[in-house]
């Protein structure tokens, strides 16, 4: 299932991303879904930028790697779970 949802704000840890204001707009190609089935997130380029940068600020150690010339996705040791909090 799927889920259209109202998102005001972007957080990574205690930080919250400086995005515009119209970025979370509703209408025509607008509006965020949450997809319960999917592990890929797809962003715009004004979310997605910050975003990435933001989580490496916070953990350097993360290593980046693109799949299939496309997804870009962050390869961690289960050691680097310790500090996502549930």
């Amino acid at each position: 299932p799927h889920y259209s949802i109202n998102m005001t704000a972007v957080q990574v840890g205690l930080d919250f991303l400086n995005l515009p204001t119209d970025v979370f707009g509703v209408g025509d190609n607008k509006g965020t879904i949450i997809d319960s089935g999917t592990t890929l997130a797809y962003l715009p380029e004004m979310v997605y930028e910050p975003l990435v940068s933001k989580i490496i600020s916070q953990q350097p150690d993360l290593k980046v790697h693109t799949v299939h010339d496309e997804y870009t996705c962050f390869q961690y040791s289960e050691s680097d779970t310790e500090f996502i909090q549930y």
